[in-house]
């Protein structure tokens, strides 16, 4: 089969924002695309501000029926479940290879695998956060809907394990994921980790964050992404409110928007931090994501056991060094004393703090090297690089097939 020939489906849950999942999903349309193979999305909701990232040879294809998602997180995601049946209708099927994206799908691939024979692949960005070890975190966060979680769990793994049976390839994303995927579906794993694309020169702005938002400190410190529980942003206000009770003239930047964004800016008016604690809220510009981060001292990452984690990677393309909790895919994208420092798993916001100030108050150099070296290693982690392995994996079911 030429690869020129081959056109690949992608069955995606649901668009939300450009982030995360939803930029390696653009990111591998485009490299698809540029090697002229054929491209079908399937998805329960594209936004049209979001249809833009993907190139126009893309096919996308919709339940125009299903309803408008809302700001209900946790609501949206158990309806993302619901509809992914119905999804199995919209894929063509004179396709070479169908790409499920997470858990969210799986159920149209097994209703799918009953009605016809195709190469079927599971990529797993991580196994479902509710189902898997942090049952009980979950069910505290979105009451009172969240409190069936323990309820529905254990049901929910046993369909995730027989649906995932049905594929005949699954990838993970990253080491931690594809050891999770072993473990818990009891198969080999592929491993095809996303990449990040050369940022444009106009995005390395550092005046640009001091010109959006009215910040005098000396050093700045951005945390980035969806304002949800695992991502710790209340650590990351504690940790600024220490830094300042220590005497560091530091501002801390939240760019994002989620579910528990009214909490976070709580704690800051609680602990007075109004003038040095600035949340963006959404940012439509994926750019000026970007340019926001180009202007940190440092780029402060506070989940634990992250699947993978582009953030990082994004920070040390601007040159900004990493702080980042050990364990998962940082272990893969920082090395500690070269790109950033790694924190241990136990410290919380007291030690965080203690061990930024340490590096705020060393010589400018240090982290002048840092970020320089940041730039060197991420040079490693292109998207023509991760797209390339993406289509090892799918070449190699074909010497599956009897």
């Amino acid at each position: 089969m030429q690869t020129a020939t081959l056109r690949i489906v992608h069955v995606f849950p649901r668009f939300k924002t450009y982030s995360g999942a939803e930029h390696f999903c653009f990111q591998f349309a485009r490299e698809a695309v540029r090697r002229h193979q054929r491209v079908t999305v399937v998805t329960r909701h594209l936004p049209t501000g979001l249809a833009a990232n993907f190139p126009d040879d893309v096919e996308v294809r919709q339940l125009n029926w299903a309803h408008q998602p809302k700001r209900f997180h946790f609501l949206e995601s158990l309806c993302d479940v619901l509809y992914s049946p119905f999804l199995s209708r919209l894929v063509p099927e004179d396709s070479d290879y169908d790409v499920y994206w997470n858990d969210n799908t799986l159920s149209s691939l097994f209703i799918d695998s009953l009605r016809r024979k195709k190469n079927r692949v599971f990529l797993c960005l991580q196994l479902p956060h509710f189902a898997y070890g942090q049952t009980a975190l979950v069910a505290r966060s979105y009451p009172p809907l969240s409190w069936l979680v323990p309820v529905l769990a254990p049901l929910y793994r046993w369909l995730d394990k027989l649906f995932a049976g049905r594929a005949d390839l699954v990838i993970a994303i990253s080491k931690m994921v594809r050891d999770d995927c072993v473990r818990v579906y009891r198969r080999d794993v592929a491993l095809a980790s996303p990449g990040i694309a050369p940022p444009h020169p106009d995005l390395l702005d550092p005046g640009f964050i001091r010109r959006a938002l009215p910040i005098r400190s000396k050093h700045i410190l951005v945390s980035a992404g969806k304002i949800i529980p695992k991502k710790n942003f209340d650590v990351f206000v504690q940790v600024v409110h220490g830094l300042r009770q220590r005497g560091v003239d530091v501002s801390g930047v939240i760019v994002g928007d989620g579910p528990l964004r009214e909490r976070v800016a709580r704690l800051i008016r609680s602990l007075e931090l109004e003038p040095y604690c600035l949340m963006t809220g959404f940012v439509t510009e994926y750019a000026d994501v970007l340019r926001y981060m180009s202007g940190a001292t440092l780029y402060v990452y506070l989940e634990r056991d992250v699947p993978f984690g582009l953030t990082p990677l994004e920070a040390g393309s601007l040159g900004v060094p990493v702080v980042a909790f050990e364990g998962g895919g940082v272990e893969e994208t920082v090395v500690d004393g070269e790109n950033g420092r790694k924190l241990p798993a136990a410290y919380g916001a007291e030690e965080i703090a203690d061990l930024i100030a340490g590096l705020l108050a060393g010589p400018p150099e240090e982290l002048a090297r840092m970020g320089g070296r940041a730039k060197e290693m991420v040079k490693r982690w292109t998207w023509e690089r991760a797209y390339e392995r993406f289509l090892e994996h799918l070449r190699s079911l074909e010497s599956r097939q009897p």
